[in-house]
């Protein structure tokens, strides 16, 4: 009977781990199972977010470089922000014409100057240095300027690479540049650009930041004429005449865009592409697109109201 009664306690401990260990890995597969049904779910509205984005760049080109004939406003494209509603997705919308951007292969040294010192925080000392680096990293020869840097250079400072010896292909490479920092690129980043292909800007599409970097520039004239363009652009007029910017005018557009999108949807989901697009190579693709790139912003966001649309193609 004693033997009997230990037999049936072990049996019942058994059947206790067994059932311990059972309810384990239910709980473990109902966990695992949640955390990949979320994974799945984020895949779903990151790919869907990035699809309705797409539809934004393509609705944002095709109103900018084939406009309906009813329209009585023309997309912005000095980065004003338009409203679009797409299904459930509400999309704010910038497109900016690099014309109006500093061309960092091509704009004038001084104008980079410029830019470099009234938003890139450096004196004019740094300034020069950096430019000095800029040019021996986009030259194709081994000579270092005064202030610049070549293989040498770049191997005392522990860099693993030399300058590139060619054009800048984005903005990006910017960063590749010795003496370039982490915070002074991202002060700059979002007013330079490599497709104006023009030493100057266009005073229509800059932002103030840049009007301001132009050398020997009166401060209250660039104050008069950003007064004047806003207040055309909401009138849907011309921009005025440009302030007297000298040799750093350029009266060019329309090569190229960037176009910075925000989806949000009404679950809440977000997202943010930015693309630099130009006019199509071919009748049937009324626009190229030259760069994608998903997630934070370099684009200065624009002061005031949205442009409202409501727009819905469904």
């Amino acid at each position: 009977m004693k033997a009997a009664n230990r037999q049936r306690g072990v049996v019942l401990v058994i059947v206790l781990w067994v059932i311990t260990l059972l309810t384990i890995m239910a709980g473990s597969f109902a966990y695992s199972l949640r955390i990949e049904t979320t994974l799945a779910a984020h895949a779903r509205d990151q790919a869907r977010a990035r699809a309705v984005a797409e539809a934004g760049v393509a609705y944002a080109m095709l109103q900018v470089m084939n406009p309906p004939p009813e329209e009585e406003e023309h997309w912005p494209v000095d980065g004003r922000v338009v409203r679009w509603q797409f299904g459930d997705a509400a999309l704010d919308i910038r497109v900016r014409d690099t014309s109006g951007r500093i061309d960092l292969n091509r704009g004038e040294r001084e104008l980079l100057k410029g830019l470099f010192t009234v938003v890139g925080g450096l004196d004019e000392q740094q300034a020069d240095q950096l430019l000095d680096a800029i040019e021996d990293f986009r030259d194709s020869d081994d000579l270092t300027r005064l202030n610049g840097a070549e293989d040498p250079e770049y191997k005392a400072a522990g860099r693993d690479y030399g300058p590139k010896n060619a054009l800048f292909e984005s903005v990006d490479e910017l960063q590749q540049v010795l003496g370039v920092t982490p915070g002074f690129y991202q002060r700059v980043a979002g007013f330079l650009t490599v497709y104006s292909n023009q030493p100057g800007i266009n005073p229509e599409m800059a932002a103030p930041e840049v009007l301001y970097a132009v050398p020997d520039v009166d401060p209250l004239l660039i104050d008069q004429y950003l007064q004047l363009r806003e207040e055309n652009a909401s009138l849907d007029l011309p921009a005025p005449p440009p302030p007297g910017l000298g040799p750093y005018l350029s009266q060019a557009r329309g090569l190229a865009y960037d176009v910075g999108i925000t989806v949000n949807f009404e679950s809440g989901t977000a997202a943010f592409v930015e693309a630099t697009v130009t006019q199509g190579r071919r009748p049937e693709q009324p626009y190229h697109l030259l760069t994608w790139r998903e997630g934070k912003s370099v684009m200065q966001p624009e002061s005031g109201d949205p442009q409202i649309r409501t727009d819905d193609p469904q």
